[in-house]
């Protein structure tokens, strides 16, 4: 054992929201893998975990400066959440802690998400489910309504990140026959299934011929507030805004008004720069736009994926070998 005869695992998990539980199968795995790691699986507070003085590791959500100040062996913080965003603090950063988040793992529910709400906007599903609710069956609305109904296909969507979710949404749009253009923030070599990659210098350009502007690219200093009302007005009057990055990154009372004064056609978001999105909020009512609760990332299918990439950096940290998504905060991700 490289860290100590037996280091402590806390795994602050526990919900009280049963679908999204920790498994204790997965706890069992873990243990009979790592027969030299105490593991303690607890819930999530962000004032106070259960066991923390003596964890040597702590995965959970987030971690805080209360948790911190309570965890004086913590040598690795494993995050469930991917944006270090929520958890960036001088205090952290200064304790020369290992700080890995699961970069990666969201990719498919979140590329699938992006997808569907894609389709949703551009085949007018979103509208014959609200039509739905009235008991209307109102086909000519349709057919009337504006933005007209669109195809995916030979359509062109401008993706902000070609990180795990940018990438995996970018093959899917691929696979559909559309032109993917990926914005990126420094040169790299392109995909196949990318048809250009640029530099966001570039990005009036591509703005003006985009079918869909999808967000998947973290909140940093640079990215906040990426679109606002100079992109919306560069948009077409057709186009299409999803956002399952961060809500930070668009400018909302901006999106409002482009939407209900008809600027772009319709934008779907799956993140809010206050969540919950409070009861009053005008994305509730405004034409063209679908509200979803942060919740593209989830999946049944989740834990199985997460704990993996956890035993594969607990193996790696236990041989004192480079964990997989270490955050590097001068960056920011």
């Amino acid at each position: 054992m490289k860290h100590g005869d037996e280091p402590t695992a806390v795994l602050a998990l526990k919900s009280h929201v049963k679908s999204v539980d920790f498994p204790e199968s997965l706890v069992n795995g873990l243990s009979k893998r790592f027969p030299n790691v105490k593991f303690r699986i607890v819930s999530f507070h962000p004032q106070q975990v259960d066991h923390l003085s003596e964890a040597e590791i702590l995965y959970t959500y987030t971690i805080t400066p209360a948790l911190l100040g309570a965890a004086p062996k913590l040598k690795w913080f494993h995050s469930v959440v991917t944006g270090p965003d929520t958890y960036t603090f001088p205090e952290l950063i200064n304790r020369n802690i290992i700080v890995t988040s699961p970069r990666g793992i969201y990719a498919v529910p979140i590329a699938e998400t992006a997808l569907g709400l894609m389709l949703s906007l551009t085949r007018k599903i979103q509208d014959s489910i609200l039509l739905q609710t009235k008991r209307c069956w109102a086909a000519i609305d349709i057919y009337n309504s504006f933005p007209p109904a669109g195809e995916l296909y030979e359509s062109t969507i401008v993706i902000f990140g070609q990180g795990g979710i940018g990438t995996a949404l970018a093959q899917r749009c691929h696979a559909l026959g559309m032109r993917v253009i990926g914005v990126v923030p420094t040169p790299r070599l392109k995909p196949d299934f990318v048809d250009e990659l640029i530099l966001p210098n570039n990005l009036g350009d591509v703005l003006k011929i985009a079918d869909f502007v999808a967000l998947a690219c973290p909140l940093t200093g640079q990215t906040k507030g990426l679109i606002g009302r100079r992109e919306l007005g560069l948009m077409k009057k057709t186009a299409y805004l999803i956002n399952i990055a961060r809500g930070e990154l668009v400018d909302e009372t901006a999106l409002v008004k482009a939407l209900k004064s008809g600027t772009i056609g319709g934008a779907a978001c799956d993140v809010f720069t206050t969540e919950p999105l409070p009861a009053d909020h005008p994305f509730y009512t405004t034409p063209n736009m679908i509200v979803m609760p942060h919740v593209s990332g989830w999946s049944a299918r989740f834990w199985e994926r997460a704990v993996e990439r956890f035993a594969t950096n607990l193996e790696l940290y236990l041989n004192r070998k480079p964990l997989i998504g270490e955050v590097d905060f001068n960056r920011g991700y």
